[in-house]
């Protein structure tokens, strides 16, 4: 009988063991799938950011090749108009 509560004991001992593991494991995941969440979302935020200035550099790039091409226009106007005078 006394070999039975000591093995009682000892599968009772390891089933609590078990299960504070398992409950750990569990909660664990979640914090850790929480985190990643959080990590994410900062990350994405971050990328709006830059994806706003990128587009912002963009928009800037696009009015100085229209600058340049209304500039290259004038010239050849102006070359032209001075071609013109010297005929």
């Amino acid at each position: 009988m006394e070999q039975l509560l000591n093995v009682g004991t000892i599968v009772g001992a390891i089933c609590g063991f078990l299960g504070i593991k398992i409950f750990e494991m569990v909660f664990d995941k979640h914090k850790d799938h929480e985190d990643k969440l959080q990590m994410n979302t900062i990350a994405i935020v971050e990328l709006k950011g830059e994806i706003k200035r990128l587009n912002d550099y963009l928009a800037r790039v696009d009015k100085l090749e229209k600058d340049t091409n209304q500039a290259h226009q004038r010239i050849r106007d102006l070359k032209s108009q001075v071609e013109n005078m010297s005929t």
